[in-house]
């Protein structure tokens, strides 16, 4: 898992731990590093006389100073401290391996083409110059049969213990010096304490190799080998046939990030490239933030006080280097204003395109775009920027005599531009196959939806959405398919239009959210609905998937919101809730829908601000909340808000009822998480704003510190659970005729912890629990029984009294070295006011690391 946090002006990408040799400093410490500045990645340097001669090459890793002699390692780090404060506090930490073969080398492999040259003073003399720099360290022979590799990945150190079949890995002993001490967390990580904070590693993956080269995962973990100064530590390793096999210990490394100037930065989209880079967008007020040479702008542009410039980057290599970084704007938006990217896409050729708004005149436009002038106060602004992020290949204004604001962006398998947006100018561009042609008041504000030729060059269509009071169109996506786009966004209208048969045709209250598939071919909408309650309910973030389903994320005060039984959550918590909802392709009705929040009722409103599709129709949701109680599931998650306000990242069930994994991100201010992708490994990654100086990043990325002003942008990346639960079978109806529930939470892979829980039974029954490797056809008496052959049947009791009021919870910790497989669960209780005296849940298919 890895996560991040945001407070300031500054980009902050995922963090959690890494190797055992390369780690973290723990959240509750001071960052370990050698001064803030910005390293180009050099590798492994050899020594030519510039250094102690024990040292044999050296390397600097974000800010990290590592030497490297025959038989240790040297990291060299110092506190990163506040301006004016103390001098720094320094560490050297040596981690030297004792009892090494007397034969052991160290040798440079992967020979880069550059050289280092070091000029010192003004003598020639003193000059090392030619220095060759290497890719990788090899340790050969540190024990019989145990060589280390050490490589240089994207500007981190990682490190390999690299075991040839009949090798002992008792023999690695590593001492620690110039720490405090060593303990082992109940995770399994090992940390070290130093003068200036404690360095957390993780417990390392581990993988034996057979002869054929199929690697198979085993359990390793560190053993603290002294009980006196508990300054040495080695690995104990089971489950690996040690004559035939080889073994790579092998470290799992995820990252935290900021980028961002001294000033306040956002980031509100993120895209992922076909290289699976990170593209991102947002706005900053910060002259200093990072671009790179040869980025289509490289100065800020903005004038007047608080007037922002959007800016794009691409990040590479898991955010540990700035692939490029370019400014977007004019010279003379307005005060407060300015320029704000709102929306990104990335086509198959890397190009990105970019979406938001500007109240610059001389915004950089492209010849033959739509519209190269502002045609009033604000508009908004669409263009599509070259793969090395170095020219403008179109760039056009959208707008009319008033303001309008482009919040949603898709692209098409034509290179057609979808965008969503609000306008409150009569004169905004339609097309003549528009659905709605004129603006209708008296409110001030409608929905539009917009479609711009590959070309940039011409409006396929453009369209009002709205009725008479105000109506915003806030986020839009794109059918691979049919070419259909879904829309979601929020209305005051009483009329605003809706479709026949449509899931809901009236609103339910002050603030309904609405959610509307259009294909620009056809005259009319494919469906458009209200969904909402009494209250104040907005649709923020909207996805569809090759079905034609739509799914929407957003916030809800409503109390009577529509959700659907079985769900994860069908009660409001208090104040404004997160929700999602997954509409029917026809839009007659919902295939599930569901309440996602806690009981806070604070200033800012808890909600969904960015949603995307996962694998086999899960969902990964992006957003911020206020709840020291919001849902939390899976293993190592932030379970309590750091602050005033905290994002979450939560995964979504393919049907809604049970959460794969959820967790806070946030430090001890102001969290938002604004969007949210996958990529092709899997892996989530989430965009947002921090006002915390105290997130946590990890090591090696692009910035670590909060850059200043008073908030930064951020990336954070998750590890997306490849495993998974699924509800199948019937119900079978217990007192009161209320069907009790089973259900999963957490993410079902070796070394997590998970949690079934059972609810609505009969309070204070007893019962079982059916654990299964296999499912019945079913086996039916008065209750179907979906589990056999049955593994295990372990005695349950339900808390609480009377019918629907019983439940209970069961926690599992997952070995590490489990594989991959589904088991089957279900639970039957005894209840006397059940039909025959029995009542059971449907059942559970639990997939472990895979989809059952």
């Amino acid at each position: 898992m890895r996560t991040a946090r945001l407070l300031m002006a500054v980009i902050a990408v995922g963090c959690l731990s890494a190797s055992p040799l390369w780690a973290q400093v723990s959240k509750t410490g001071p960052d370990f590093l050698d001064g803030n500045e910005r390293q180009i990645p050099l590798g492994f340097v050899e020594n030519g006389g510039q250094l102690d001669p024990a040292a044999r090459f050296f390397g600097r890793f974000a800010g990290l100073t590592a030497f490297f002699t025959d038989t240790s390692f040297v990291l060299k780090g110092r506190q990163r401290v506040l301006p004016g404060e103390d001098a720094p506090a320094g560490v050297n930490l040596f981690l030297r391996f004792e009892n090494t073969d007397e034969q052991v080398r160290l040798l440079g492999r992967d020979a880069q083409p550059g050289k280092v040259n070091f000029l010192k003073g003004n003598d020639p003399a003193g000059w090392v110059t030619g220095l060759r720099t290497f890719a990788t360290l090899r340790y050969v022979g540190l024990y019989e049969g145990i060589d280390m590799a050490v490589y240089d990945r994207g500007g981190r150190m990682e490190y390999d213990l690299l075991l040839s079949p009949g090798a002992d890995p008792a023999r690695v002993s590593i001492r620690c010096e110039g720490g405090e001490g060593l303990s082992i967390d109940e995770d399994g990580a090992l940390l070290i304490r130093t003068a200036i904070g404690t360095l957390r590693q993780d417990r390392p993956r581990t993988f034996s190799v057979d002869p054929s080269g199929q690697r198979v995962e085993v359990d390793c973990r560190y053993v603290i080998l002294d009980s006196g100064d508990r300054r040495r530590f080695g690995f104990e390793v089971s489950g690996w046939s040690r004559d035939e096999d080889a073994l790579v210990i092998d470290p799992v490394l995820n990252f935290t990030t900021f980028l961002g100037g001294t000033d306040s930065d956002g980031l509100s989209a993120i895209a992922v490239g076909p290289d699976d880079s990170l593209y991102v967008a947002g706005h900053t007020l910060s002259v200093d933030l990072p671009t790179t040479a040869g980025a289509f702008d490289e100065s800020f542009n903005g004038s007047g006080a608080g007037a922002d410039d959007a800016f794009v980057a691409r990040l590479g290599n898991h955010g540990t280097v700035l692939e490029y970084a370019t400014f977007l704007g004019g010279t003379d938006g307005q005060t407060f204003l300015g320029e704000f990217a709102s929306a990104i896409f990335v086509d198959a050729s890397g190009a990105a395109y970019v979406a938001g708004t500007t109240t610059a005149s001389d915004f950089p436009t492209t010849v033959g775009a739509l519209s190269s002038s502002r045609s009033g106060p604000q508009d908004g602004f669409v263009l599509k920027l070259s793969e090395p992020g170095d020219a403008l290949i179109y760039s056009t204004y959208l707008g009319g005599s008033n303001a309008e604001n482009v919040n949603g962006l898709a692209v098409d398998a034509d290179g057609q531009a979808h965008l969503a947006g609000d306008t409150s100018s009569f004169d905004f561009p339609v097309s003549a196959n528009a659905f709605d042609a004129s603006l209708i008041g008296p409110g001030p504000f409608d929905g539009f939806v917009a479609v711009l030729d590959a070309s940039g060059a011409s409006l396929i269509y453009g369209s009002y959405f709205g009725g008479t009071a105000n109506d915003f169109c806030l986020d839009i996506a794109v059918d691979g398919v049919s070419g259909a786009a879904s829309v979601t966004g929020k209305t005051s209208s009483t009329d605003f239009p809706v479709s026949a048969g449509a899931f809901s045709s009236t609103s339910a209250g002050g603030q309904d959210l609405f959610a509307v598939k259009v294909d620009p071919l056809l005259p009319a909408p494919d469906f458009s609905t209200y969904l909402g309650g009494a209250n104040l309910d907005t649709g923020n973030a909207v996805a569809i998937d090759e079905t034609g389903a739509v799914y929407v994320t957003g916030g809800v005060r409503s109390s009577d919101f529509p959700v659907t039984p079985g769900t994860f959550d069908e009660t409001h918590n208090g104040g404004s809730d997160a929700f999602v909802t997954k509409i029917s392709p026809s839009g007659l009705g919902l295939v599930y829908s569901t309440y996602l929040g806690g009981s806070a009722n604070g200033f800012y409103p808890e909600q969904g601000n960015g949603l995307a599709l996962g694998e086999a129709g899960q969902l990964l949701i992006a957003g911020q909340t206020d709840s020291n109680n919001f849902p939390t599931a899976g293993s190592g998650v932030d379970s309590s808000l750091g602050g005033l306000l905290d994002a979450f990242f939560t995964k979504l069930a393919a049907d809604g009822e049970s959460l794969i994994y959820s967790t806070h991100l946030g430090g001890a201010a102001l969290d938002f998480g604004k969007a949210v992708a996958m990529d092709s490994t899997g892996a989530a990654v989430m965009v947002g704003q921090t006002s915390s100086g105290d997130l946590a990043t990890s090591a090696g990325v692009i910035q670590e510190s909060f850059g200043g002003g008073f908030s930064d942008a951020f990336v954070a990346d998750f590890q997306v659970c490849e495993g998974a639960w699924r509800q199948y079978g019937e119900d079978c109806l217990g007192s009161g005729g209320i069907a009790p529930r089973l259900a999963g939470l957490g993410c079902p892979e070796g070394g997590n912890t998970i949690q079934v829980k059972l609810s609505n039974g009969l309070g204070g029954a007893t019962g079982f629990l059916l654990i299964g490797s296999d499912q019945l056809t079913g086996y039916s008496h008065l209750c179907r029984f979906e589990v056999f052959p049955l593994l295990v049947m372990l005695p349950i009791v339900l808390d609480g009294s009377g019918p629907g009021d019983g439940d209970v919870s069961l926690s599992f910790d997952l070995p590490a070295s489990l594989g991959t497989g589904v088991l089957y669960l279900q639970a039957a209780l005894f209840d006397a006011g059940a039909a025959a005296n029995l009542s059971s849940t449907r059942a559970l298919a639990l997939g472990l690391g895979t989809q059952p």
